[in-house]
């Protein structure tokens, strides 16, 4: 609870969060900590506070800063279902910066390896990838993935994805671990992994392929789409499910006047491919609105 003037007004913003983890935390906020020596100001209700955004980051700072300080001696798997409840994006933890990226991988392999790892058959896929034996399955659900995603894209560029909707992590470069020590600047000056990555298996032909997550297109058919920009294609992916589950479901689809325009322009240039996903299987085409 936040406490402000000895009276709870709200709960402590951006604590962790997971399958059986059990968080309780207490601020007390004084006067005598802010600038201009008054107490925070409260909504009308008195139910929360006006800087809870400001608050949050420091609290998440407080936590993630601990686990990073003490991440070789994290019980294993500890981090495999941690999140925060708003799962905010790491875009703007710049203060993460502090550490090298190798640090943060290291912290996220705490829970990588633990999704992956198969103690019965001693298989450890993690630890292959690590030694560039072979490419590695990553979700990026939890805590620990988006932490990934924040510093693999550097040393390992590459992703595909299997019908149903594994995506692998391409082997890492050589002196990976090198790379990764090094730097210093992957929140400031970012690399991400390509919404356009290799399709394998049943759905290489495909232009579109969603499961899990519907994010990527065919690296095969980026020449296509190249007049499209990173928000069109995210609007298109999520619009092809949709417009997949109304088909399975035998309901019509009603698009907005963009989405319309946007389907439409989309149809012009890769009408003769398949979409797919959980709902099944179409020719883009399939979907023309009658004119």
């Amino acid at each position: 609870m936040l406490l402000r003037g000895g009276f709870n007004v709200g709960e402590v913003p951006r604590i962790p969060s997971g399958h059986n983890v059990r968080v309780g935390a207490r601020i007390r906020m004084s006067w005598r900590a802010s600038e201009n020596e008054r107490y925070s100001m409260t909504n009308l209700a008195r139910t929360g506070i006006t800087n809870a955004e400001t608050i949050g980051a420091k609290v998440y700072e407080a936590w993630m800063a601990y686990l990073l300080d003490n991440r070789t001696r994290l019980p294993e798997g500890f981090m495999y279902s941690l999140d925060e409840e708003s799962r905010a994006s790491l875009s703007n933890e710049k203060w993460l910066e502090r550490y090298s990226a190798l640090a943060v991988y290291e912290l996220a392999r705490n829970g990588w390896h633990y999704s992956l790892v198969d103690e019965e058959t001693s298989l450890d896929p993690v630890a292959d990838w690590e030694i560039m034996k072979a490419p590695v399955h990553h979700d990026g659900i939890y805590l620990y993935g988006k932490l990934l995603d924040l510093v693999l894209p550097r040393v390992a560029p590459e992703l595909s994805l299997t019908e149903r909707n594994g995506v692998y992590v391409s082997s890492p470069m050589p002196d990976w671990r090198g790379v990764l020590d090094k730097c210093h600047d992957f929140v400031s000056k970012p690399i991400r992994w390509s919404r356009f990555i290799a399709f394998t298996g049943p759905i290489a032909g495909r232009l579109q392929h969603g499961w899990i997550t519907h994010r990527y297109f065919n690296i095969k058919y980026a020449h296509r789409l190249r007049e499209f920009s990173d928000e069109d294609l995210g609007r298109a992916a999520r619009m092809f499910d949709q417009l997949l589950k109304n088909r399975h479901d035998k309901r019509p689809t009603g698009l907005a006047s963009a989405d319309a325009t946007l389907l439409s322009r989309l149809i012009e240039v890769a009408g003769d491919l398949e979409i797919s996903g959980l709902y099944g299987v179409a020719r883009l085409d399939s979907f023309r609105h009658p004119k």
